[in-house]
């Protein structure tokens, strides 16, 4: 009963860490949360000087949270998901050289979703894997916390990108590997070896990033990350360092 017990209450702390950041890490001034109340109309439309057709909504939504909460505006949907009265999504304010405001669907709020599969994760592991298997999720848990409470402010701050992943990278490793096994000799063995094994894939991947003559510029969403931190991210470390620790 104390075993269960612990399980639980292991299980609600990890599911309250998966889920806290992704509470506060989704709206900025231009984006909003809200609950669909009315569908206004929909239908398909040609696309100006293309020869294609798209569907649409305008949707009657009550803003959900920030300082507008309780507004009701009304939206334009032309994403492929087909909203309809009481689901939740995500709303981008776009705001025009005259002073208005156009409204855009953006996606729906998957955070519940997310929660459940969380939840189910965790009791799914604790019923195959019991305490072992909690302590696991446990280090999980940290290991996520560590990556968003500690490597994105240090990397957003302009610290070493390749230091900074490498150090974290380790501190990971020791502990996810002592909350699930234990301090003792066997674990302070695999922890000789991994530790080994984690300096050999670092200069692996350093050279790799560092001969290839990779910039991490794959995308438009990295030339406005870019411009977006007045390039203060050095790109092809945060590739480095997603080769390492993802």
């Amino acid at each position: 009963m104390q075993a269960l017990r612990l399980t639980v209450i292991l299980s609600a702390f990890v599911v309250m860490l998966a889920v806290a950041p992704l509470a506060h890490a989704t709206t900025t001034e231009s984006m909003f949360r809200g609950e669909v109340l009315e569908i206004e109309s929909f239908g398909e439309r040609s696309i100006p000087g293309l020869r294609a057709r798209e569907s649409y909504q305008h949707l009657q939504v009550r803003i959900t949270d920030g300082p507008r909460m309780g507004e009701v505006i009304s939206a334009e949907n032309t994403t492929l998901i087909d909203f309809n009265p009481g689901d939740a999504l995500y709303l981008t304010m776009l705001p025009t050289a005259e002073g208005e405001e156009i409204w855009l669907a953006d996606e729906p709020d998957r955070i519940p979703v997310l929660a459940m599969f969380a939840v189910l994760f965790v009791v799914l592991t604790a019923l195959a894997g019991g305490y072992a298997g909690i302590r696991s999720i446990v280090a999980l848990a940290l290991c996520l916390c560590i990556i968003l409470f500690a490597l994105v402010p240090l990397l957003y701050g302009g610290a070493n990108a390749v230091l900074t992943c490498v150090g974290l990278a380790f501190v990971m490793l020791v502990l996810s590997m002592i909350i699930t096994h234990g301090f003792n000799r066997p674990t302070l063995a695999a922890l000789a070896g991994s530790t080994a094994a984690l300096a050999f894939a670092s200069a692996v991947s350093f050279a790799a990033v560092a001969f290839a003559r990779f910039t991490g510029l794959a995308g438009d969403e990295n030339v406005y990350l870019n411009y977006a931190t007045a390039g203060t991210l050095d790109l092809s470390g945060l590739l480095f360092g997603s080769i390492l620790i993802g």
